[in-house]
């Protein structure tokens, strides 16, 4: 018997995405998907644009809900990894994304905090999601300490060496296909 969706999602939210491809952003927090046909649910009840209060391992929704599961900087934080990436495959049609800090990445031990409870590396990260994913490519995102206007073309003329100094962290995204 399928889960029925939570009635904690407003009316209004429901009438204005019915319709639409549905995007799952889980574990929103402070850094949300703002695009209109997103649902944000975190267990944290201060998140921004939250619409539903909920775990990550116990989803409220449907089979198949979700075109798209997003999750960023959660699973680190998570005990049983394998079992949550089995519940958010069960709600999305076609693809999750999850993003996770680079344990390989030189910086990673000093950004690191006592509540993550995991850490991968690109093949480790890769391995895990094989695991619960038939279709699963990885991909390394490098984001800058400045973001002030003109700098990404700066570092575009200065040899890769050098641009390491300028790398904020180096996040993996882990792309899903069910």
């Amino acid at each position: 018997m399928p889960i029925p969706d939570n009635q904690s999602i407003t009316r209004e939210s429901r009438r204005r995405k019915r319709g639409m491809n549905l995007v799952l952003d889980i574990g929103s927090g402070l850094n949300p998907l703002k695009e209109e046909n997103v649902i944000h649910v975190d267990i944290n009840r201060l998140s921004k644009h939250l619409e539903l209060v909920c775990d990550a391992y116990y989803l409220p929704f449907q089979n198949n809900k979700f075109q798209i599961v997003h999750a960023s900087h959660i699973l680190e934080h998570l005990e049983n990894p394998i079992k949550v990436l089995e519940e958010w495959k069960r709600v999305t049609k076609h693809l999750i994304i999850i993003k996770v800090p680079n344990a390989s990445f030189e910086g990673y031990i000093y950004e690191s905090t006592k509540e993550h409870l995991f850490s991968w590396t690109e093949g480790t990260f890769e391995h895990l999601l094989n695991r619960v994913f038939p279709k699963v490519k990885i991909l390394r995102i490098l984001q800058y300490k400045n973001s002030s206007r003109g700098f990404r073309h700066k570092l575009q003329t200065i040899k890769f060496y050098l641009l390491s100094l300028f790398w904020k962290k180096n996040d993996l995204v882990g792309v899903c296909q069910k």
